[in-house]
């Protein structure tokens, strides 16, 4: 956030953060709430050399967001992920991969395929009235099973260290 994406305009990345406040605007405001709360929570658990969130927290973020997404028509759900992967340089993935343990990685991503396909089924077609979505419901089971596979991951992440401020390697900050 301290500098433009490289070759990307404030343009360019302005049209990906207002297909971020449409979705938003779309969601649930019931469940949107629970995930800022859960979002919160996650917060004040942080802990450790590495700025990890507790496990439990992590669950609850995870199923918070899953039945936010589910709460959204996919349409404007794929907007927000085809406009950031519009000013996302392809090499990203690949280079954060890199800077962790690599199995933990696939893992966490196949654990989050998994969790997506749930939170699809479970997805509303149209905006409407505010959903209604159980705590004992498929999407907390899922995000349980997506915390499983990705809580190890993210315990490798160092998530306070300065590389979020950095260009990737080879490039400047112009670029």
């Amino acid at each position: 956030y301290l500098k433009p994406l490289p070759g990307k305009t404030a343009p360019e990345t302005l049209k990906a953060i207002d297909k971020m406040i449409e979705m938003g605007a779309a969601a649930d405001p019931k469940l949107l709430k629970e995930a800022a709360e859960a979002h919160h929570k996650a917060i004040g658990s942080i802990s450790g050399p590495n700025g990890v969130t507790s496990r439990a927290d992590w669950d609850a973020v995870n199923a918070a967001l899953g039945r936010v997404v589910a709460s959204v028509p996919k349409a404007k759900v794929m907007a927000v992920y085809d406009s950031v992967t519009a000013i996302t340089d392809p090499g990203v993935p690949a280079y954060m991969k890199s800077l962790v343990n690599g199995p933990d990685a696939e893992k966490a991503y196949q654990g989050f395929l998994e969790f997506k396909d749930v939170v699809e089924k479970n997805q509303v077609t149209t905006a409407s009235a505010p959903a209604v979505v159980p705590s004992g419901d498929k999407i907390g089971v899922a995000a349980k099973a997506l915390s499983d596979a990705s809580y190890p991951f993210i315990k490798d992440i160092d998530w306070l260290s300065d590389i979020y401020l950095k260009p990737l390697p080879g490039k400047t900050a112009p670029e």
